[in-house]
């Protein structure tokens, strides 16, 4: 279990709260678990776990501690059952929270048991269509990059006075200036796995982002999966090139283009798409230069 705990500052830059970020398998020293598809838990809120095992107290004292939950987590039975002060926790929520009847009833069920709630990666033009999420929010993460803090403080104060804005930013900035370079052909997803389940949302609305801003660049993806468990995928329309398959040392061929051991694949993405059996992707390139 990795676990991090993240300060949350006003504008005094005094600590308000923390946000806990953790992960169940730790893919720094297990790299064998990078794109094995497991779902490292998704269903589970791991934050809440970590707080029962260690303490609230011993995680942060007196303040309140923001524990992410997706659309899985989110109808977990541990939220109902935890015995810690539901009044000390925020539950992180995401746009992978729709704005359905099924959602907004849950949220609801969870704030009348003390929980507040909290939701982040929600771009303005979904303000509206998350009327009923955003009633129930006591904050809301916004992209100080993206978005004038100051008018939406305006905003926020007019339509949902009960909210408090948090401004950060998701790092997107710092890529879109390298793509701004004309030298910089394209952008590689890589490391850990972008398709893990927790990621695979994210990674798409940026993928999304790139492309409408730099249509002339390509997007290359490295994962461990395989192309047949992936191609259907809602993100595999950005991508370019994908290369597939985890490392496997003993196929390791340093001659090898793109990519580390023989069982990997380059693959054209977008060509692969076109075709009726995708169980015979197009290859980018061959296994070596001529």
């Amino acid at each position: 279990m990795l676990a991090t705990l993240i300060p949350l500052f006003d504008e005094k830059m005094s600590v308000r709260a923390y946000s806990l970020f953790t992960q169940k398998k730790n893919f720094l020293l297990n790299p064998s678990f990078q794109g094995t598809g497991s779902n490292d838990g998704a269903s589970s809120v791991t934050g809440l776990e970590v707080i029962e095992n260690m303490g609230l107290e011993s995680v942060s004292a007196q303040k309140e501690v923001f524990v992410a939950v997706n659309n899985i987590s989110v109808f977990s039975d541990a939220l109902l059952k935890s015995t810690l002060p539901h009044e000390r926790l925020v539950l992180l929520t995401d746009n992978s929270i729709e704005p359905q009847d099924i959602y907004v009833n849950r949220l609801r069920s969870l704030k009348e048991t003390g929980y507040k709630l909290a939701i982040r990666k929600l771009p303005v033009q979904s303000f509206e269509e998350y009327r009923e999420i955003l009633l129930l929010m006591d904050y809301i993460f916004l992209d100080h990059k993206k978005i004038d803090i100051h008018m939406a403080q305006i905003y926020f104060q007019k339509v949902y006075p009960n909210i408090k804005l948090c401004a950060g930013n998701i790092q997107t900035q710092e890529i879109f200036e390298q793509l701004d370079k004309p030298y910089i052909s394209g952008i590689t997803f890589s490391g850990g796995d972008p398709l893990h389940a927790a990621n695979r949302m994210e990674i798409r609305n940026l993928m999304a982002e790139i492309k409408e801003k730099y249509p002339g660049k390509t997007i290359w993806l490295y994962t461990g999966d395989s192309w047949e468990n992936i191609y259907h995928y809602s993100l595999m329309k950005y991508v370019d090139v994908l290369v597939d398959g985890e490392f496997q040392a003993e196929r390791k061929d340093v001659k090898l283009l793109w990519k580390g051991s023989s069982n990997q694949r380059v693959i054209d993405v977008q060509k692969s798409l076109q075709l009726s059996d995708y169980d015979n992707p197009v290859l980018h390139c061959g296994d070596y230069g001529s």
